[in-house]
């Protein structure tokens, strides 16, 4: 295929939703938060006067969801959206290339975050997830910019979907939570956009509704607890109410962790 250049931004006539409200940029929207907060977070521990033992036990476990997020996010656009849009147009080898250093980054950021245990080991990691934001950053600017105006213009929505089923095969209960957490506790915005811009029909994110409560328990809260400790309480009393309600029914779908 030919090298081309993105198409100036207009209509895209073999989609039914604006570039803006692809679930690409979407996922983007939601790394770029995830890496906002884990830094502001890390910012406010590394200056804190005291950091408590749970602060580094919620960073861990908060990292290790942005992490996995992040590299299952490459995995589904080197193994099936570039391959695709390679069919009819080239894409920029640099891409491929920025993905390799990318997670080259982000494993030595999730060494860094493993390994803090005192104000010393988070400038360590702070640094880390700063080194691997600011190649990241660019690329997903670049991906937008180039790789997504090129899909939409050689490719209709209908010939992608079957990319989006596969990837979305690949989805546990923790994705979809994960994707929507910026836009913060309200559901319905949640749902509309799922609904008509992802195309899941309503009673589907219905059945998932059970999960973003468990996300918030198992994940989300923890980042907004470093954010603001000030906070933990009302969590950990909101947690304890939810493991009582999941020992009593397994529709909740989340049990304690075991100590």
């Amino acid at each position: 295929p030919m090298m081309a250049s993105a198409p100036p931004a207009g209509e895209y006539p073999g989609w039914k939703i604006p570039p803006d409200q692809n679930g690409w940029v979407w996922s983007h929207h939601a790394i770029r938060a995830d890496f906002a907060d884990t830094l502001q977070a890390l910012e406010r521990m590394v200056d804190a006067p005291n950091v408590e033992p749970w602060e580094y036990e919620a960073l861990r476990k908060w990292w290790e969801r942005v992490s996995s997020n992040l590299h299952a996010h490459h995995d589904h656009e080197e193994k099936l959206f570039f391959p695709k849009i390679r069919e009819k147009v080239a894409l920029p080898q640099r891409l491929t290339a920025d993905h390799k250093s990318v997670v080259e980054g982000l494993n030595l950021a999730d060494e860094a975050v493993k390994k803090a245990k005192d104000v010393e080991g988070l400038r360590q990691a702070l640094s880390g997830i700063k080194a691997v934001e600011e190649v990241l950053l660019p690329h997903l600017k670049e991906e937008e910019e180039d790789s997504l105006p090129l899909m939409m213009t050689h490719f209709t929505q209908k010939e992608i979907q079957p990319l989006e089923m596969k990837m979305a095969k690949t989805f546990g209960w923790v994705d979809l939570p994960h994707f929507y957490r910026r836009l913060g506790d309200e559901m319905a915005p949640k749902k509309a956009h799922a609904v008509k811009n992802l195309g899941m029909p309503w009673f589907i994110f219905n059945a998932q509704r059970k999960h973003f409560l468990r996300y918030d328990v198992e994940y989300g809260w923890h980042i907004r607890e470093l954010l603001d400790p000030s906070l933990k309480p009302q969590y950990d009393q909101a947690r304890e109410e939810y493991y009582a309600q999941s020992s009593r029914c397994s529709c909740m779908g989340g049990s304690r962790p075991k100590k």
